[in-house]
């Protein structure tokens, strides 16, 4: 089983070229299957975000995510991942829940979306769209007919790193985790707020000291614990982990 919570931070060490290649940054979610990867490398010369399919790891390891196959899309300003808890609706407009993890099995699919309330299986979902999670529900839902259908999705152009081109859909069905970890053996309605290893979880992300700050970033109460403009050392991961705010110091923050 896959914990995604636990995916994001991870070194990606390559078989193929025996490198580390990157650091996931999030995933992509797409017909409740756990689709593709987004990854960035601080040294490359490329600088940007770059994608790769998951059905090219090999395993996702403990410590790090090893590659079979070197088959990348680079993708500039790709903004349709989102390190966000995607917000669970039911079809009378109320928010019900938070996502805060997603569980894979080891073909890939969706065994179920943890939330701060409770498990949610893919059963139950009639739609995933950005940030939002939409649950089944009764209403009949009204298609019109005779126009073209307005996609969300848009074509582009992309590099790949054997200088080619090609088109590359973006998609939008991505729920990402925030807040919370779930171990493998711990059953689906007992959920951890934060890692329990913080020695093991700080070590994760030293990859993020000395990258500058690009958005102040706020605890839950308001408080600011990371300032615009400030460079990430021990001391600013720490105040990150205290505050569950790890996967926003990824985010929002940038090489020198």
């Amino acid at each position: 089983m896959i914990n995604c919570y636990n995916l994001i931070g991870k070194q990606i060490l390559s078989l193929v070229s025996g490198e580390i290649v990157g650091i996931v940054k999030n995933i992509e979610i797409k017909n409740m299957r756990l689709s593709r990867i987004l990854a960035f490398n601080d040294e490359s010369e490329l600088e940007e975000d770059f994608l790769f399919d998951a059905k090219n790891v090999f395993s996702f390891g403990e410590d790090v995510i090893t590659l079979k196959k070197e088959d990348f899309e680079i993708v500039p300003e790709y903004k349709d991942i989102k390190i966000v808890g995607a917000n669970l609706f039911n079809q009378e407009g109320v928010k019900l829940d938070s996502i805060i993890n997603i569980l894979v099995d080891d073909s890939l699919k969706v065994i179920e979306f943890v939330g701060e309330q409770k498990a949610y299986s893919p059963s139950e979902i009639f739609s995933i769209k950005n940030d939002v999670i939409l649950l089944k529900g009764t209403a009949k839902i009204i298609k019109t007919k005779n126009i073209n259908k307005l996609k969300v999705s848009e074509n582009k152009i992309v590099k790949t790193l054997n200088n080619k081109t090609q088109t590359l859909t973006l998609a939008n069905d991505i729920v990402v985790n925030k807040n919370a970890v779930l171990d493998n053996n711990t059953p689906v309605d007992t959920i951890v707020s934060a890692p329990s290893s913080p020695k093991r979880t700080l070590a994760n992300f030293s990859f993020l000291i000395n990258r500058v700050i690009t958005k102040t970033l706020y605890a839950t109460n308001g408080k600011t614990i990371i300032n615009v403009g400030s460079i990430v050392n021990e001391q600013t991961v720490l105040n990150a982990f205290e505050n569950n705010l790890l996967k926003d110091l990824i985010e929002f923050s940038k090489p020198q």
